[in-house]
């Protein structure tokens, strides 16, 4: 069961007459009494319609296991779009071929094409070249140049293609750097 969410209302014209103030001077008023001031803003939000179902279907492929590492507690696995969310069409937004179910470590690092997975066998792909600290760090998450995914579906390799043309490695010096994408990962001492 997905988190729920919370909506307010904001109808001038009501807290207007419910305030005794016309629309014109009390709006403001009633703006700020819900608590919209400098630290909050309104604005028009888009909601993706079908994510719980999406969900579902991830889970039911993946077997209700983090594709990588095996751990079976859904609540902390992530549903993680393999080509972008931005950049599928409407079918592939919903198709659950186009998703790996990850524990957080996994998904952050894939998400940001940190590391990827071969198409044709699941291995994990790690960038060409890393840094000591790099290798310390990924070790310290539990991430391993021997990662696998258990099973690599029929009509996921695409996607897991798309992401190793497109996602994986791509690093544009204001994107991020993977040392310390990794290394914020990891606990404070």
């Amino acid at each position: 069961m997905g988190t729920p969410s919370q909506f307010v209302l904001y109808l001038p014209e009501y807290d207007a007459i419910h305030h005794g103030a016309s629309i014109a001077d009390g709006a403001a008023d009633v703006e700020m009494e819900y608590g919209y001031g400098p630290t909050d803003r309104k604005g028009i939000q888009t909601l993706r319609t079908r994510q719980n179902e999406y969900r579902n279907n991830v889970v039911t492929l993946w077997h209700g296991r983090c594709a990588v590492t095996g751990v079976d507690e859904t609540s902390w696995l992530i549903a993680s779009h393999i080509k972008p969310w931005r950049e599928s069409t409407d079918r592939e937004r919903v198709d659950p071929r186009n998703s790996l179910l990850l524990s957080p470590n996994y998904d952050k690092l894939f998400d940001r094409g940190v590391i990827s997975f071969r198409p044709d066998n699941g291995r994990i792909m790690l960038p060409a070249s890393m840094s000591h600290s790099f290798w310390k760090n990924l070790d310290a998450l539990g991430i391993t140049d021997e990662s696998t995914l258990e099973f690599v579906p029929h009509g996921t390799d695409g996607y897991l293609e798309y992401h190793r043309r497109y996602i994986f490695g791509y690093s544009p010096s204001s994107r991020f750097d993977a040392d310390e994408l990794v290394a914020q990962m990891l606990p404070i001492d």
